[in-house]
């Protein structure tokens, strides 16, 4: 009851007040994310005005840590950074100190604060360091070294990241919309969507294969050889008895990153021909297909099921998400 009491006095007493009473302690840490191209002058200027913060405050032994984001608050206890290993030691040092965030490091969950890397500004230096509780500080090429295993892998998975959030560009987010913004745009893409195809007419196999080639090959260049070994992997995948196949590897809408052809996931097909650095660009440029699929089905409803049952993004158990390609297959292709 003590912890719930404070929480709310945390929300509803302003905090400038913390700090006042001899038992307070406040303290607010910058949250710098990274960017290779002004990466110190944003640490210098978080310390004057940062709009992420990680705010501590402590009062008669109570611990609470809100993470300001944006303006939005959202608060955590010492259970979650235990469970997570984060160790807020660090957080406490009388030097200049401040969290670093390369990437987010909560995929499913991009508002959970997992902080992995800080930073202490000493003597006009910067040091970073782990919050696994190793207590070592680095320069900041050591620290990647030491945190990825080499700068090279860091800018593998940094770039990979960054693509992906070029992908999922949202105009609520950023201001820049990706996705088709009216109804003949949305039916065009449609038209020449693999998927949609397959379910108009799940026996013309040949142009599913070829439409789905365009799509690999809108992404990166194919050999000849590498061409001829992916259409032969792909038919000898899909001819199989669908049946033998598991459920789960139907096309959902939770799934973007799947790669699936006749309800048969394809994507060992294409990363056995393809180069790993191929394979990346594919994998991405699927992952964005996908989502802009998800987009014109979602913005078009051309399906029958009714439309309220839609809550909060997740489909209701009694609608079936292939009925609902089906019906959006069948509106869209019979359209001349």
């Amino acid at each position: 009851m003590k912890r719930i009491a404070f929480y709310l006095l945390l929300f509803i007493i302003p905090f400038n007040i913390y700090g006042q009473g001899k038992n307070e302690f406040t303290k607010t840490i910058p949250v710098v994310r990274y960017l290779p191209d002004s990466f110190l002058p944003a640490i210098d200027g978080s310390f004057v005005h940062s709009i992420e913060s990680l705010n501590i405050y402590i009062q008669n032994g109570d611990t609470v840590y809100v993470q300001n984001r944006s303006g939005k608050l959202t608060s955590y206890d010492n259970d979650f950074f235990n469970v997570n290993h984060i160790d807020t030691k660090p957080f406490f040092t009388t030097d200049s100190v401040f969290i670093v965030s390369l990437k987010n490091e909560s995929v499913s969950l991009p508002n959970i604060p997992i902080y992995r890397i800080y930073g202490i500004k000493r003597n006009g230096k910067y040091l970073f360091g782990l919050t696994n509780g190793e207590k070592k500080l680095y320069p900041f090429k050591k620290m990647l070294e030491v945190r990825y295993g080499s700068v090279e892998k860091f800018k593998e998975i940094y770039k990979s990241y960054i693509d992906t959030l070029l992908s999922n560009l949202d105009e609520k987010d950023t201001g820049i919309s990706i996705f088709p913004d009216n109804k003949e745009e949305m039916k065009a893409f449609l038209k020449n969507d693999h998927l949609i195809h397959e379910r108009h007419n799940p026996t013309d196999t040949a142009n599913v294969v070829n439409k789905f080639m365009s799509l690999v090959e809108s992404f990166t260049v194919l050999s000849q050889n590498q061409e001829q070994l992916i259409r032969t992997g792909l038919m000898k995948n899909i001819r199989r008895n669908p049946d033998a196949h598991p459920k789960e590897l139907k096309v959902t809408f939770y799934k973007h990153s799947a790669i699936i052809i006749y309800e048969v996931d394809v994507r060992h097909v294409l990363s056995n021909v393809l180069t790993a650095e191929q394979f990346e660009k594919v994998r991405l440029g699927i992952y964005y297909h996908n989502s802009i699929r998800q987009h014109c089905i979602e913005k078009l409803q051309l399906y029958k099921v009714p439309k309220t049952i839609w809550n909060n993004q997740v489909w209701s158990d009694f609608i079936s998400y292939d009925n609902v390609l089906k019906e959006t297959a069948d509106a869209v292709l019979r359209e001349k």
